[in-house]
């Protein structure tokens, strides 16, 4: 058992590792400059200069690369360029407001669901089993920024 988990972690590095590349990959292949989307179209070249410092810009995509990859070990997300804060507090501060939704929804599905299922257990193949039936399958198959 020990074995196998050690496997699967063993197995799990590679994989970490190429994710976080493409991410990186995909935030850098992006077409425009974060600065100027920043700033704004009317911002000075010195200014979008300066700023392109101040976050290692102007650093070559290799080094920027390692940054990323340093600050994640950290457990530094960075700083969100639409809104100048740090991605780590942003997260922060509506994690309370998510595990609000994700425990009230669990305990909503839990007290509806259960019982649900017990009713289509004991009743099986009657009207209300395939309403029951009909009901879940609509909400599993309704995309999540529906729900």
């Amino acid at each position: 058992m020990a074995r196998k988990m050690i496997q699967r972690i063993l197995v799990s590095i590679p994989v970490m590792l190429g994710v976080v590349f493409l991410i990186f990959l995909m935030l850098n292949v992006v077409p425009g400059n974060p600065i100027e989307a920043m700033l704004g179209e009317h911002a000075s070249q010195s200014v979008i200069d300066r700023m392109s410092r101040y976050y290692g810009l102007d650093q070559p995509v290799y080094v920027q690369f390692l940054i990323y990859v340093k600050n994640l070990l950290r457990g530094d997300l960075g700083v969100s360029y639409k809104l100048n804060r740090s991605v780590n507090d942003l997260i922060g501060s509506a994690f309370p407001y998510t595990l609000k939704l994700t425990l009230l929804s669990a305990l909503l599905a839990w007290l509806i669901g259960i019982p649900a299922g017990i009713v289509s257990a004991i009743r099986k193949n009657s009207l209300i089993d395939r309403l029951f039936m009909g009901v879940s399958l609509m909400g599993v198959s309704m995309p999540v920024f529906w729900a």
